[in-house]
């Protein structure tokens, strides 16, 4: 009996599945890769719209909590890690940092090898900023206070040679 339960609720929970998802698509990394490096995006580097990507992130994150801007100078560009925090519960214990970068190449240079063409960075920005929101999510949603600390860090001018996580 146990088991025909399950797997009617198992069915029934395949068939509702894509209906909640779809439901709001930012809640799942697809949506989030689609939002930050689909078809209508420039490749987020700083001269094409890596500030509405840091804009888009923030909301995100600030629907968690408060989001720290620590300042940023991308080529000539001001833009900001993005930082999330929560405290650590026991005084001493330490840190858990998450991060992922949410810059990219942009577009590519006349005279090289694609000129032109955009370089949306699905595979590592794109995809490390979902991670990242999603686990922060769940860690600030959905578990209460830790021991450790918890900094959430997106950050900016990775590409250009880890400008955001030395200013980190």
């Amino acid at each position: 009996m146990r088991i025909v339960s399950l797997c009617v609720l198992s069915g029934l929970c395949a068939l509702l599945l894509p209906l909640w998802v779809a439901a709001d698509p930012v809640d799942n990394a697809s949506g989030i890769v689609l939002e930050l490096a689909g078809p209508d995006t420039r490749g987020r580097a700083a001269d094409t719209d890596l500030g509405s990507a840091m804009n888009w992130l923030e909301e995100r994150l600030g629907e968690l909590g408060p989001v720290q801007r620590q300042r940023v100078e991308v080529t000539g560009v001001e833009s900001a890690n993005l930082i999330l925090l929560r405290d650590p519960v026991v005084e001493g214990s330490g840190w858990v940092v998450l991060g992922a970068h949410y810059d990219h190449l942009g577009v590519g240079e006349e005279g090289g090898t694609h000129p032109g063409e955009v370089f949306h960075g699905a595979d590592d920005n794109a995809s490390g900023c979902a991670v990242a929101l999603l686990a922060a999510r769940m860690l600030f949603r959905e578990y209460g206070p830790t021991d450790r600390g918890v900094a959430i860090v997106l950050f900016t001018g990775e590409e250009q040679g880890l400008l955001g996580s030395r200013a980190f």
